[in-house]
């Protein structure tokens, strides 16, 4: 059975009657589903500028807590190995961090800490002497809501120096 054409353009006709809504549908979820993609660029790139000022800020800590002990070990760099390390001299210091939508930041190079130590199963004439050094910063502003999310970052720096015991005397 053939249809004429009256009769083939009613059945086209009646289908895209039933088929009207289809457009409007499928623009709203295309541009639902390109909303979420952009609010999904936008959340992304957010976080990766906030991990990347987080390592800049732990790089320049970091450098600083290593010019804090190249200072230690410049003052020494006249003793021997028989003689104990000297920190005499080396205290603590704020440093400029970076300046974050108008505020400064800043990081503190805490003073070293000295420890003396033995290892008697390695020697029992060997002794050495553990510096620390810890550098503690924020990587923004602290504001009262931020306090949970910003948490005081801290970095520990450690060198050991080893020298003979039977020639200090301990």
């Amino acid at each position: 059975m053939q249809l004429n054409s009256a009769e083939h353009s009613f059945s086209i006709s009646k289908k895209l009657r039933s088929e009207a809504g289809i457009g409007l549908i499928s623009v709203v979820a295309a541009a639902f589903i390109v909303a979420i993609s952009i609010a999904g660029l936008f959340v992304a790139s957010h976080v990766t500028r906030f991990k990347a000022l987080e390592v800049f800020h732990y790089r320049v800590a970091l450098l600083k807590g290593l010019q804090k002990i190249e200072e230690i070990k410049f003052q020494n760099r006249l003793n021997v190995e028989t003689e104990p390390v000297n920190i005499d001299g080396i205290g603590s210091e704020e440093f400029y961090l970076d300046e974050l939508d108008g505020v400064t930041l800043k990081g503190k190079v805490h003073a070293p800490s000295i420890t003396h130590h033995s290892d008697v199963v390695v020697s029992q004439f060997a002794r050495y002497h553990k510096v620390i050094v810890k550098v503690t910063w924020y990587d923004g502003p602290r504001y009262y809501f931020n306090k949970v999310l910003n948490k005081q970052k801290q970095l520990i720096l450690r060198e050991d120096y080893f020298y003979r015991a039977s020639d200090v005397g301990q």
